[in-house]
């Protein structure tokens, strides 16, 4: 009964590691964007407290890129064309090792 779980933890595992270290790098991008035009935008103010974007526009770009780009991310990602290469070469799994891709 355990005879895949060799293959879903090298494979799987290492393409899940992946794609949540490259979808967690995109929120911190994400939230850095909508964030420092605001804070900016208060230091020139004076902290006045005047919002610089309605709300409107708050919820549409979170909506937007919280839903669009991880959607296109997820259709599209392919790592190797051949998953069974994984189970091959080991060094590949050096990038959650020396933890290289929550470093880009």
């Amino acid at each position: 009964q355990f005879s895949f779980l060799h293959r879903l933890l090298m494979i799987h595992g290492r393409e899940a590691y992946r794609r949540n270290a490259v979808l967690v790098c995109y929120n911190f991008y994400k939230n850095v964007v909508m964030v420092l035009p605001q804070f900016w935008f208060g230091i020139m103010s004076a902290f006045s407290g005047q919002p610089l974007y309605d709300s409107w526009i708050y919820q549409f770009y979170n909506m937007f890129f919280t839903s669009c780009p991880p959607l296109v991310f997820a259709i599209f990602d392919k790592y190797s064309p051949n998953l069974d290469d994984l189970l091959e070469r080991y060094d590949l799994y050096k990038i959650g090792i020396l933890s290289l891709s929550f470093n880009r």
